[in-house]
């Protein structure tokens, strides 16, 4: 957990609880029974994580509704969570929290069939709620949630399961039982009440602020004898664990138990076995994972794993072991790794790694290998496909993999170490151990490595106190390498049966005498060996054996690690002589006759320095040791007899003569090493003179340089703050990145778009959350310097802000050293770019369409786009004009919106009532930046569930009449804006002027169908001409009459197809004239004139010829003509009957004459 979360969690005890439920397979049912028996108003937000598909979601979401008494809404983006409400997360979905500004959650998408959706939602939950979180794994298949409770019990929350026995489906709460990370298993039904009884406790506590420091105090004063108690149960000693870890588990035990005072839990440990192991287990902190942070397996693999195969024999194999090992995620990451290292040095040999841990629940999990999905988190899918075998919806370790691994129950504390290791991976355990645990741990690693053998430790654990056992290798991912030193050999005394025999209180006879050989050994070099110190070169003590403080006498002031300061005075010019000495020859060197003064008496003293040439790699060590060889003289005795014995003064004055010598060598050595000083001295003394003036020099030139580099400090620094002033005063977010995409140095407006502050220098960009809603992807460094030029993205900040990010490299002295974001407000111009488009694109499709029946989802579409809506309704006037009823709907997410939209098609609205209502009304838009507060907005209700805020409605005006009513709504708050609402307007009327030329076109269509009705019906034939005399409308009577199609003389002239050649000049003349002059004989007269066939025959035909004037004033001349061949033919034949009737009268003798019907005489 984050430091800043941990923080907040203890500030923030009375925050809101959230009870996250994962399920699947048969979790309907647990969740109908959970909610069976909850409160109306239980206190906390319930998120209900099913695994489903996307149709499952409408089914879950009505059952909740039947069954629930909470209200129940879908968790979108951003949702602010509320106590007593049910949020639901979509299908194929986690939940990621957040907590600022408020509290909310967001759904998250996951790819992939079986992706887990309920770990990565528990450990969310458990980083921002902390000890506020509640999780609770119910029926399904697979193991998803198991990890996720890990997480929430971590960070101080309560886990439930429900009971395999009630369970449907029993893989899910059987996984989560067998990880040890669950504090009840219970029924769905019995689960309210639980939590009912936790949430009093909780509140309880927090009203007794004052009492919780008393009793952080009190546990710490029980914690000797709840550790005895655990000493006693599980043979394992917790008393040299770090207090604050100890204190903080032992506190949730209680918590979980709803016990307020620690004689109660002390009362529950000695009566309730079960209640100890569980505490022994909450204990044992198994967090892990496979290759947890990545980039230190990368280094390991890359730079220090090929070093164990070189110069290696194939009889000699590779040893690793892993202390504390958990479920062996670790173990198999680091065999794969040893595996594709020896694939990669193409040698065969043996290979063991050894995992050991005093937890045997997580030691069987280990051994089984099988493991669940979430892991797919932290395996690449080379490494999945190739040391994997899947097994249903979860992955066994390969067998090839899991023969290298040995998995045994350990004690690193207790039991003797494994030795001859080439790695140990001891990583997270030493963080939770004190400081003197700490100091017997690491001789205990450094017996069990190899010479030059690797330690890796955990990111917040170090060597750096330990540096003369360690070499640090890689301060950064905590890989150090073991010295050629010796240890303390009672850091590996393991108490094994003698400490079982004194917790029982008898020692066996047996023992007693089987140990007498060691005791006469330990009593022999306690008490008559030599005394020693191991040193290095400059005489810093390493080791020291018991017993040495006789010789050594500790000076006032400030502590030297040094032996030659730290040794008595007799001795003291003896070992620097003899340590010079050795240094130089590398051999050993002895100092004989040496006394020294303790007490009253002075004691003769052997000592010799031995070089450690087997042990030394680095640097030079050496075994100065020290012999006693009894007293000379006590001063005292020689004072008060003066009669002493001659033999004792002979050998007192021997001791002195020898003393006395002795000294006068090293004096007479000391003069000529003295001379031989002084004359280096002086040769030193005239260089140095000669040095001195070229310093001068040097100086006065520094000194030049120093004035010329203050300027230009100077200078730079003004230079600095103008930019700095500069990119402040653009307002424009800088933000520069190294080669590793690191962060190295950003302006204040930065803040506004990525979560930065100080400390976050130096790390990369990619760790740090923004407030972009869709955050493009950063190219590669290599994409930068390859293209050589600049990257451009535009994105939207959450509360509306456009921005456009410009990526461009950053050089230095010609290279390409990293990269600069810039970050640009293009907000006016984006929602200008936006309201052009929408208006081009409406004016497009109004002008391509014929009517607002096919163009209305698209221009609906288009608005919805615009605003970012989530609904948008078009209404529109019954056949009446009295009430709106709804014509079509659009939505982004139609299940999300069903409740929404179904409620609006039954609805129909008069003036004045509703939305719609008001803007027919009104014929102005309307603006409501929260519909659900609005007291006239009758589908609050319909909008709260399906969390629509904002609505917008736009009147469709013609004539100055509301022909329609466009609305939408929108998930977040929309603030009025005064130049969108124009654009609106604007397109209303546009839509109401495409209504009336859709009502014109309709006309003149219906115009243009009579006219080409009457045309078929005509029985004369009918043909229309343009002004050049060209054929615009031919016939169907026509078409008979002429023999031509009327495809074959569209567009043709009149004169060429149908009229004689005698003709063409006539026809001609007069369409000029009348062109010109607006007069012709031709027109309104009916002509006879012979005409062609298309068979080229002729007949002869009645013509009327009109004309009609467009609106450019150009004429078009409609042609009537009627076949008069018939009416020709009866003519002539009448003509030539009445010749031979008049004939036949004049040639006739008698009289002829004629008579009406009515016998009237005509001739």
């Amino acid at each position: 957990m984050p430091k800043s979360a941990d923080k907040k969690h203890i500030q923030n005890s009375s925050a809101l609880i959230v009870v996250g439920i994962g399920a699947s397979a048969g979790g309907l049912d647990a969740v109908k029974n959970f909610f069976s028996t909850i409160k109306a108003k239980p206190g906390y937000a319930i998120i209900i994580i099913q695994h489903m598909l996307p149709e499952g979601a409408e089914v879950l979401l009505k059952t909740m509704e039947q069954v629930c008494p909470l209200p129940v809404s879908g968790i979108d983006q951003n949702t602010r969570l509320k106590k007593n409400h049910v949020y639901i997360v979509p299908p194929h979905c986690s939940v990621r929290f957040d907590d600022d500004p408020h509290f909310s959650a967001s759904a998250v998408t996951q790819e992939g069939q079986g992706t887990p959706v309920i770990n990565p939602s528990f450990r969310s939950l458990a980083e921002i709620v902390g000890p506020n979180a509640v999780g609770i794994v119910l029926s399904g298949m697979g193991s998803d949630g198991s990890h996720g409770l890990n997480a929430i019990r971590e960070a101080g929350g309560m886990t439930m399961v429900q009971d395999p026995e009630s369970s449907e489906y029993d893989n899910m709460p059987e996984n989560a039982i067998r990880t040890d990370h669950v504090d009840y298993t219970l029924q769905p039904e019995q689960m309210p009440a639980e939590l009912d009884a936790y949430l009093l406790f909780l509140k309880q506590t927090s009203e007794q602020k004052d009492d919780e420091r008393d009793l952080l105090i009190e546990v710490e004063n029980h914690l000797p004898r709840i550790c005895d108690k655990l000493l006693e149960v599980t043979g394992h000693d917790f008393r040299h664990y770090k207090t604050g870890t100890l204190i903080r588990r032992i506190m949730r035990r209680m918590q979980v138990l709803r016990l307020s005072d620690v004689q109660e839990y002390l009362s529950q440990l000695a009566t309730n076995l079960e209640e100890t192991q569980c505490l022994f287990r909450e204990l044992l902190i198994s967090v892990t994972a496979f290759f947890r942070d990545p980039e230190t397996f990368a280094i390991l693999a890359e730079q220090y794993l090929p070093r164990l195969f070189e110069d290696r024999a194939r009889d000699q194999p590779i040893r690793i072991w892993v202390p504390a090992c958990a479920s062996g995620e670790e173990a198999y990451s680091l065999a794969m790794l040893l595996y594709e290292a020896r694939e990669q040095a193409g040698l065969e040999v043996e290979m063991h790694v050894f995992a050991t841990d005093i937890d045997e629940r997580a030691l069987a999990i280990a051994r089984e290998a099988v493991y669940p999905p979430s892991l797919e988190e932290h395996v690449s899918q080379e490494r999945l496909k190739r040391f994997f075998v899947k097994k249903g919806k979860q992955y066994r370790v390969s067998k090839e993999i899991r023969e290298l691994c040995v998995f045994s129950t350990h004690n690193l504390i207790s039991d003797p170490p494994f030795s001859q290791q080439d790695l140990i991976s001891c990583r997270n355990l030493l963080i939770y151990l004190d400081a003197p645990l700490q100091q017997r741990i690491v001789p205990v690693l450094h017996f069990a490595l190899k010479q030059n053998g690797f330690l890796l430790l955990g990111p917040s654990e170090n060597m750096m106190m330990h540096t003369e056992m360690f070499r640090p290798l890689d301060k950064k991912h905590c890989i150090s390498q073991r010295k050629s030193v010796p240890i303390q050999t009672s850091a590996l005394r393991y108490p094994s049966n003698r400490s079982r025999n004194q917790l029982a209180g008898i020692e066996s006879p047996e023992m007693q005498t089987a140990d007498i050989p060691g005791i006469a050994e330990r009593i022999l070099l306690t008490e008559y060996a030599p005394r020693y110190a191991v040193v290095s070169e400059e005489a810093h003590i390493l080791i020291t054996s018991a017993g040495i403080e006789r010789f050594l006498e500790f000076p006032e002031g400030s502590f030297h690690n040094n032996l030659i300061k730290m040794t008595r005075t007799g001795l003291r010019n003896g070992l620097r002589t003899a340590l010079t000495e050795a240094c130089k020859t590398k051999e050993k060197v002895e100092a004989e006759d040496l006394s020294y003064k303790t007490g009253d008496y002075l004691r003769r003293a052997r000592m010799v320095v031995q070089p450690l040439p087997e042990i030394s790699q680095d640097a030079e060590l050496f075994l100065v040791i020290f012999e006693d060889q009894g007293p000379i003289v006590h001063h005292a005795a020689v004072s008060e007899r003066s009669n002493a014995d001659t033999t004792e003064t002979d050998t007192v004055i021997e001791q002195l003569e020898s003393e006395l010598e002795r000294a006068r060598t090293e004096l007479e050595n000391s003069v000529q090493e003295l001379e031989g000083s002084n004359e280096e001295l002086k040769s030193s003394n005239e260089e140095l003179l000669s040095i001195n003036e070229e310093l001068q020099s040097a100086n006065e030139e520094l000194e030049t340089s120093k004035e010329e580099i203050q300027s230009s400090m100077e200078a730079l620094t003004r230079a600095q703050s103008d930019l700095e002033n500069l990119l402040n005063g653009t307002k424009i977010a800088t933000i520069y990145l190294d080669r590793q995409m690191q962060i190295k140095s950003f302006t204040s407006s930065a803040k506004e778009i990525y979560n930065l502050n100080a400390t976050d220098v130096g790390r990369p960009l990619s760790d740090i959350t923004h407030n972009v809603k869709r955050m493009p992807r950063i190219p590669s460094l290599e994409n930068t310097r390859r293209q050589n030029g600049q990257f451009e993205d535009e994105m939207q900040l959450k509360n509306g802000t456009w921005l456009l990010r410009r990526i461009l490299p950053y050089e230095r002295d010609g290279a390409f050293d990293g990269m600069i974001l810039t970050f640009m407000d293009v907000t006016e111009f984006k929602l200008a770019e936006i309201r052009l488009e929408t208006e081009h694109a409406i004016t497009q499709v109004l002008a391509e369409a014929n009517s607002l029946k096919e163009i209305d989802q698209t221009i609906l579409q288009t608005i919805r786009k615009c605003l970012q809506a989530s609904v948008g309704l078009l209404w529109l006037p019954d056949k009446t004009h009295e009430r709106l009823v709804l014509e079509t709907s659009v939505a982004t997410n139609v299940a999300k919106n069903r409740k929404f939209l179904k409620s609006n098609a039954s609805i129909q609205f008069a003036r004045g009532e509703g939305l719609p209502g008001r803007t027919w009304e009104t014929r102005q838009i309307e603006w409501c930046e929260d519909v659900q507060s609005l007291v006239w907005y009758n589908r609050a209700e319909a909008a709260r569930k399906s969390g629509l805020v904002s609505g917008i409605a736009i009147p469709i005006i013609s004539d100055r009449q509301c022909q329609g009513i466009m609305e939408f709504y929108t998930r977040e708050e929309l603030t009025r804006d005064p130049l969108l609402a124009n654009m609106f307007s604007s397109i209303g009327h546009e839509i109401g002027s495409f209504l009336i030329r859709c009502r014109i076109q309709d006309q003149l269509y219906e115009e243009v169908a009579r006219k080409n009705a009457i045309l078929s019906s005509a029985i004369d034939c009918i043909i229309t001409t343009d002004a050049a005399g060209k054929i615009i409308d031919f016939n169907p009577a026509a078409e008979q009459t002429f023999g031509y199609i009327g495809q074959e003389v569209i567009g043709k002239s009149l004169y060429n197809l149908i009229l004689l050649e005698e003709y063409h000049q006539l026809y001609h003349n007069a369409l000029e004239k009348f062109l010109e002059t607006g007069e012709s004989d031709l027109i309104g007269r009916h002509i006879e004139l012979p005409v062609m066939h298309k068979d080229g025959s002729h007949f002869p035909v009645e013509l009327a010829i009109s004309v009609t004037h467009l609106d450019d004033g150009l004429p078009f001349f409609t042609l009537c003509l009627r076949d008069i061949s018939l009416r020709k033919e009866q003519e002539a034949a009448l003509r030539d009957s009445e010749g031979r009737a008049k004939a036949l009268v004049e040639a006739s003798a008698h009289m002829v004459w004629t008579m009406t019907p009515d016998a009237r005489t005509v001739v």
